[in-house]
């Protein structure tokens, strides 16, 4: 997981989750959002990055896969994208309310052909995205455990409320598996 700001008013999330267990996994994660990162911040084109990405992922000897999740924020116009491959649903908290933003496709280094969904969308000042690797929630819907913290009624921060959602995501786990 990594967020990043570039000089010209854009901000970004990005959670990159190598698929598998043990030391490729870890690899392909951490190689991906380097790459992810870095040619992002030299003003490469999202979508291109990718594609080079599962290029450089399919090549690879062994089956490890990785999801990515790349939120951009303008914060002039306050637009907001969602790039997703193979990620986890993620999630817009505006006024109480709960949004799912997800898309059905497939992991990089799968296949040749990618299938990267893009999720526009305008950002209110007081809006909260909530990113997930698949180990929080796996599922379809809104996650017991953050549906819980946002009808309690709870004013964090957003450094609290992170380490507390973490915290019961780990807790409603179904099974052990990297959170972020």
């Amino acid at each position: 997981a990594a967020v990043f700001e570039s000089g010209d008013g854009m901000i970004y999330g990005l959670i990159n989750d190598g698929m598998g267990s043990g030391e490729a996994a870890a690899i392909s994660s951490r190689m991906g959002a380097i790459l992810i990162e870095k040619l992002v911040l030299l003003g490469s084109d999202k979508d291109e990055v990718l594609r080079l990405l599962n290029k450089l992922m399919l090549q690879k000897d062994d089956e490890v896969f990785t999801t990515v999740d790349l939120l951009s924020i303008d914060r002039l116009t306050m637009s907001a994208e969602l790039l997703k491959a193979g990620a986890a649903q993620s999630y817009l908290i505006r006024d109480g309310e709960i949004m799912v933003l997800s898309a059905k496709n497939t992991p990089l280094g799968l296949v040749e052909s990618l299938a990267a969904k893009r999720l526009r969308f305008t950002l209110k000042h007081s809006d909260v995205i909530v990113m997930v690797s698949d180990g929080a929630h796996d599922g379809d819907g809104v996650p017991p455990w953050l549906d819980e913290y946002v009808n309690s009624g709870n004013d964090d921060s957003v450094a609290i409320m992170t380490a507390k959602l973490l915290e019961r995501a780990r807790e409603c786990a179904e099974k052990p598996d990297d959170i972020s």
